[in-house]
């Protein structure tokens, strides 16, 4: 791999240099980490912005329009086409559309975690603890501000979190 800037030779070789310049950045524009922060997260805490991927013209495009390489889909059934349609443009109502934002789960999850710490359970606690951990890492560092497949575990286990954050205690 050649040394140029932007490589891991590069970083690897200079580290010292390229974490100075970036500390120096952000103590000379606080207000510009701050907002590159926001825009790089805000799909994971923000329930204002649904899954990028969760557009009826991508859903219609995947259907029949060929991509870029020439591939298309084929849907030999014309009305199960029509009812996948249905159901996904379901998702762009005001009603249902915060079921494709991670904001959303992200703040169920944390309800369910308070909730729990408020009766002191302890168990439903700690299901939590791996969920927000992952949100804690998206948020340390996200490569996409609104990736569904890496909060995916989130949105799945979010079910059984808040069942055992909402359920009474148990004293054994």
């Amino acid at each position: 791999e050649a040394l140029v800037p932007g490589s891991r030779s590069f970083l690897r070789e200079n580290f010292s240099a390229c974490l100075k310049l970036y500390v120096s950045l952000g103590r000379k524009y606080p207000a510009d980490y701050l907002k590159a922060w926001i825009d790089e997260t805000k799909g994971y805490w923000n329930g204002g912005y649904r899954y990028w991927r969760w557009y009826d013209e991508e859903i219609a495009a995947y259907f029949g329009a060929p991509n870029e390489l020439g591939l298309e889909n084929t849907v030999f059934s014309a009305s199960a086409r029509q009812a996948y349609l249905s159901y996904a443009s379901l998702f762009t109502t005001p009603v249902l559309q915060p079921l494709s934002s991670l904001g959303l789960y992200t703040w169920a999850l944390l309800l369910g975690a308070y909730a729990a710490w408020l009766k002191r359970d302890k168990n439903a606690l700690f299901t939590t603890v791996l969920p927000i951990m992952i949100v804690g890492t998206l948020l340390a560092a996200t490569p996409v501000y609104a990736e569904f497949r890496y909060a995916y575990s989130v949105a799945c286990v979010l079910p059984m979190v808040i069942a055992a954050c909402l359920s009474p205690k148990k004293v054994c």
